[in-house]
């Protein structure tokens, strides 16, 4: 007697690549990203570009796309993206600098911000997320049953309101949120003031000038080091004193090829901005008072 056989189950396809969507600031551009395949492609409607970012470079995206809206240190960034070599901050600042020209970036840096002193964030508004399985239901259509003529419809009764019941405490709720956010913007400004204080405590060679209401202050121990950072800045200070409409305190320094100029304002509001030393000279008006008061 012979046993059938069960017939064999089809082999499971390929699962797709997953992709992550960004907006970028190219209009109504958009970049898929391929984390697998280190692979980014520029869709706008049916044209697509793909764009190489390198192996360093996909897996600094990377990164950033893992925890969006969350701060991730330079340290952090370096030993992902080059996690078997040792590379300098310049690196990183070139791989940033790439990304924001990719995604259209390099204007507002609102897609990847960053925290002066700390490092780099996603901002996670220009992330476009699928929707997720639970959210796609393919239910049969479910024919609408007509009256015939011959009925007549009845009008349907509208049912009794239901009791009244106690009003949630939603103000108590939102006082209580509302006393939190003060407390922690409170405790920001705070932080920031005893920042600065200790900065100012632990650079007491910084060299100081005055153009008109902007303070400048050149962040440099070594005098001959710092003589060469004035004489380096000194065109973008001008401007920038001539673009302030309020007081302001610049704080500029140097971080391998790139100047870094901290934008102090007042009630502790920090603006930062960064550039290379060979686009310096190509700084337009909106980029500078972005940075000012």
């Amino acid at each position: 007697m012979n046993t059938p056989v069960a017939p064999l189950a089809p082999e499971p396809t390929a699962a797709i690549a997953s992709c992550l969507v960004i907006r970028t600031g190219h209009g109504d551009c958009l970049a898929r990203f391929y984390p697998a395949r280190y692979q980014l492609v520029l869709a706008r409607g049916t044209q697509e570009e793909k764009v190489d970012l390198g192996y360093s470079g996909s897996r600094l995206l990377e990164r950033l796309l893992q925890e969006p809206g969350t701060v991730v240190s330079r340290e952090e960034l370096m030993s992902f993206a080059w996690e078997d070599r040792v590379v300098g901050q310049g690196s990183l600042n070139q791989q940033i600098y790439t990304l924001r020209q990719v995604l259209g970036d390099e204007k507002t840096r609102e897609i990847i911000q960053t925290l002066p002193r700390r490092g780099y964030m996603l901002n996670p508004h220009y992330l476009d997320l699928p929707p997720s399985d639970n959210e796609i239901v393919d239910s049969p259509a479910v024919p609408v049953p007509t009256v015939p003529a011959s009925i007549p419809v009845v009008p349907a009764v509208p049912a009794a309101p239901p009791p009244a019941t106690a009003e949630p405490a939603a103000p108590t709720r939102r006082t209580h949120w509302l006393l939190s956010g003060i407390v922690l913007v409170v405790a920001g400004i705070t932080l920031l003031v005893l920042f600065l204080q200790l900065y100012a405590t632990a650079h007491p060679q910084d060299s100081r000038a005055r153009l008109g209401a902007t303070s400048i202050r050149y962040q440099e121990a070594d005098p001959g080091q710092r003589d060469q950072l004035i004489a380096d800045t000194q065109s973008l200070a001008q401007r920038m004193a001539a673009l302030a409409t309020r007081p302001v305190e610049l704080i500029i320094s140097r971080n391998a090829d790139f100047f870094e100029v901290l934008c102090v304002r007042g009630q502790g509001q920090v603006q930062w901005l960064m550039v290379h030393k060979d686009q310096l000279s190509m700084l337009d008006e909106a980029q500078l008072r972005g940075c000012l008061p």
